[in-house]
């Protein structure tokens, strides 16, 4: 299984950009708040959940750059 760490002001801050509460970005997602929140926290995120956050940032915004999630 491939996860990964994310950077707890970036998850908040994309989620925000995208105008979206944990709830929102949840019911987006088809996940829980209780994961948005852990997410944001800086849980491990499945890469399958970051494909998917990639996507809705790129329809929102086509013309910008997909933050990046990963701790590096």
């Amino acid at each position: 299984m491939l996860t990964t760490t994310t950077k707890p002001l970036d998850l908040q801050t994309l989620r925000r950009k995208l105008g979206l509460t944990q709830l929102g970005m949840a019911q987006k997602l088809g996940t829980s708040v209780r994961t948005v929140r852990r997410w944001e926290a800086g849980a491990a995120m499945h890469l399958i959940w970051q494909d998917r956050l990639s996507q809705m940032f790129q329809a929102r915004f086509p013309r910008t750059t997909v933050p990046r999630l990963v701790r590096r």
